[in-house]
């Protein structure tokens, strides 16, 4: 599914949420909130993370403008490496997407579902990623392989140990959108 360029700038927002979401400890912040617990709090700072835009088309360059103006360090993954490099710290192809996930605090997954991207972040790259990493999916749900969710991700669920935090993914088939 081809997403209209008009969404591009409230996709690229709703990234940026999503990453806010756990850099700034929101699930956290909503517990003590609950619990009634009022105490200095320090989060950490979005601005000088580094974050993986994968797909580099109109969302995901726009993806990048958003966090690069954030003082993100953007990184892209495109098919074949060669886009335009535009707010982008760094740009490399596909192929790489093993060597750079252990590099990156953040992902945002901004490709098409197609038969080559479906289930692109599948377990062992999962594995890969960083403890606490954060994953922002604006993509279809099935871009993330979710047979492996049950090993490998735990979502922000309070005192559990995190491989990764998952913001926004869309587990709707795309088959049942029509």
């Amino acid at each position: 599914m081809i997403v209209p360029s008009s969404c591009a700038v409230p996709l690229a927002e709703f990234a940026l949420t999503g990453l806010l979401y756990f850099v700034k400890g929101v699930p956290a912040l909503t517990r003590w909130q609950a619990a009634r617990r009022w105490e200095r709090y320090t989060t950490r700072q979005l601005a000088g993370m580094r974050v993986l835009v994968i797909g580099l088309g109109h969302v995901g360059r726009k993806v990048a403008d958003v966090l690069s103006a954030a003082g993100v360090e953007v990184w892209g993954v495109g098919r074949d490496g060669r886009a335009d490099r535009g707010s982008l710290a760094c740009a490399t192809g596909i192929s790489s997407l093993d060597d750079v996930l252990p590099s990156v605090d953040g992902v945002v997954l901004c490709c098409p579902q197609t038969p080559e991207t479906e289930g692109l972040l599948s377990g062992p790259r999962i594995r890969l990623l960083p403890k606490g990493a954060i994953v922002v999916n604006i993509s279809r749900g099935q871009v993330i392989d979710e047979p492996a969710h049950p090993g490998a991700l735990v979502l922000d669920q309070g005192h559990q140990p995190q491989q990764f935090r998952l913001a926004g993914s869309d587990a709707t088939p795309a088959s049942a959108i029509t």
